[in-house]
């Protein structure tokens, strides 16, 4: 059951965070967006206050609620913190792909990237403790992925405020959540972290 205890800490202190920015005067938001430009300003702050800024309380709303939905369903095989973590530096990782290599995107803010890492990280973790639901949502997260770099955005998924889904980004979070599972597994012997 989802319990709100001091575990759940690093997830709530994030999602106070972003609620923080997108509270913020709606003319500084797209200082903290990643945007091309800026990274070629050695803008770096953008690398994370990209996935803390959101395009609307509704965009937010959505991400909140998926990292929350993420954490619920693999509170077994991941912390919040490694949540957190994972979901930050996927969401990192998914700007300097669009960066390096989807230079067609120019500007980009929202959580989503790096949701897609974490959730690729959780099910793959799960997957690996032998969880079977695991498995399933895996599966169902590369194909999600797999469909929006050949067709587009899932039907629905412009809305809460959204005016264009950042497919990409999602593609490169989810490349970062397999590294971030991969250095899992390489160092899961050592101890647990986070």
């Amino acid at each position: 059951m989802l319990s709100f205890s001091r575990k759940w800490s690093p997830v709530l202190i994030l999602l106070v965070v972003m609620a923080g920015f997108q509270a913020l005067p709606e003319r500084w938001h797209e200082i903290f967006f990643y945007t091309r430009s800026g990274l070629e300003h050695v803008e770096i702050w953008r690398l994370l206050t990209a996935n803390l800024i959101h395009l609307s309380w509704g965009h937010w709303l959505l991400n909140g609620f998926a990292l929350l939905l993420v954490c619920a369903l693999f509170a077994e095989e991941i912390t919040p913190g490694q949540a957190v973590f994972v979901a930050l530096i996927s969401g990192a990782g998914a700007c300097l792909g669009l960066y390096w290599a989807s230079p067609e995107w120019k500007w980009v803010a929202g959580l989503s990237g790096g949701l897609h890492g974490l959730f690729i990280y959780a099910s793959l973790t799960g997957t690996l403790d032998r969880v079977p639901m695991a498995r399933w949502l895996l599966a169902g997260v590369i194909a999600k992925i797999a469909w929006e770099q050949v067709s587009g955005p899932l039907p629905l998924a412009e809305g809460f405020g959204v005016s264009k889904v950042v497919i990409d980004a999602h593609m490169w979070g989810g490349v970062c959540g397999l590294l971030a599972a991969v250095f899992h597994v390489v160092w899961r012997r050592r101890g647990t972290w986070l």
